[in-house]
């Protein structure tokens, strides 16, 4: 923390405060809740890392970084 009074707000400010995950993320309602299985919204990443390495694929979908599963 500075000592600088002119940047006391910064600290205490909601502005300047990190969201929280769950305000964050879109919530998709039940129209749209195949796509968290389906196949074709699995988006397949690289096979290797940036040093050429093989990674192990998972089988979480990418698209649950950014959206949650409402119910």
């Amino acid at each position: 923390m500075s000592e600088d009074p002119r940047f006391a707000k910064v600290y205490s400010d909601p502005r300047f405060m990190i969201a929280p995950k769950k305000a964050t993320k879109v919530a998709i309602d039940s129209r749209f809740q195949s796509m968290f299985k389906d196949k074709q919204f699995n988006v397949v990443g690289a096979s290797v890392d940036k040093y050429g390495r093989k990674v192990k694929k998972e089988d979480k979908f990418a698209m649950q970084n950014y959206y949650m599963e409402e119910g």
